[in-house]
């Protein structure tokens, strides 16, 4: 792995142990476009492939959610907000997400990753993790769209279910009360 692919797996790693203001593009967008992108690049599968994946995607989803932590704020308006910070759990399912990716490509394609194809991967996976957008430009196979799509739709949905707070804090226009927040906390 290159130089800069370590810095970026640090900035990564360390982005997961501080607290931020969900963003609507991130938690609801991203899953929705994957979801979408799946149906579009699907061209033909197992139907036990696809439901195997999507069912792997979603234990990984609710594992990061359920023990991601929250801070609560009142913005504003009085409106009730929160920050999240993945932690560590948020990492290992990440990490899952990744191991699973490899496993399905050597399974489907029939192939060995070499290990400069493995770091590739890894810091791929990792720019899409921190510049969300990049996952949009990018057409992959159907098998990334479901697991990921699956895991993120999970992931917003247990955190929607555990906070309500959650929930208003995606909804538009919440962002400006975000950056508020975090100045006052700062």
């Amino acid at each position: 792995m290159d130089i800069l692919g370590v810095i970026i797996l640090i900035y990564f790693i360390y982005k997961q142990y501080s607290f931020e203001t969900p963003k609507r593009f991130t938690y609801l967008i991203i899953p929705i476009y994957s979801i979408i992108m799946f149906f579009i690049t699907l061209k033909s599968a197992n139907l036990i492939i696809i439901l195997s994946i999507f069912i792997i995607g979603i234990i990984i989803g609710i594992f990061q959610g359920h023990y991601a932590k929250v801070k609560p704020y009142v913005g504003d308006s009085g409106k009730k907000c929160v920050q999240i910070k993945g932690g560590s759990a948020y990492l290992i399912g990440w990490v899952l997400i990744l191991i699973t990716e490899i496993l399905i490509e050597i399974y489907l394609m029939h192939h060995s990753l070499s290990g400069n194809q493995y770091f590739s991967e890894l810091k791929g996976s990792i720019v899409e993790e921190l510049l969300p957008f990049n996952r949009i430009r990018k057409s992959q196979a159907w098998e990334f769209w479901i697991l990921t799509g699956s895991a993120s739709l999970m992931y917003t949905t247990v955190l929607s279910y555990r906070f309500p707070e959650f929930r208003q804090t995606i909804k538009k226009g919440a962002r400006k009360e975000g950056r508020r927040a975090k100045k006052e906390l700062n």
